[in-house]
């Protein structure tokens, strides 16, 4: 009996020595002072009206373009657009942040997207 209670005194400590680590906590962007706002280096901020789109070909990776309905302007109110172009690619390549104006307008560009994907078009 003490053998297996030893294990489970073993394992006791090895579980407690686990929640040591300090847990990550998200704090409101107001209550953050300037130094540990370089903390927000390392939390990922989920935005469920943002989507970003890679691949683009360079005729299609223009602003004005991109807004219009023939493209992604079609699937709601586009709020904000960025395009980006990466030369660390030969060819270069193109992606898009594209912000809608709430998350069901994102979503259904997502969807309408993969099922184009899907169906080949």
């Amino acid at each position: 009996m003490q053998n297996s209670d030893n294990s489970d005194d073993q394992y006791d400590e090895q579980y407690s020595d686990d929640q040591q680590e300090s847990p990550r906590f998200l704090y409101n962007f107001r209550e953050l002072n300037l130094q540990n706002k370089t903390l927000l280096g390392e939390i990922r901020i989920i935005c469920k009206n943002l989507i970003y789109v890679i691949g683009l070909a360079p005729s299609l990776a223009k602003e004005e373009l991109l807004r219009k309905p023939e493209y992604f302007g079609q699937y709601g109110q586009i709020q904000k657009l960025i395009v980006i172009q990466s030369n660390t690619f030969n060819p270069p390549s193109h992606a898009a942040y594209i912000t809608y104006r709430n998350e069901q307008e994102a979503s259904m560009a997502i969807l309408v997207n993969i099922l184009n994907q899907l169906i080949g078009l």
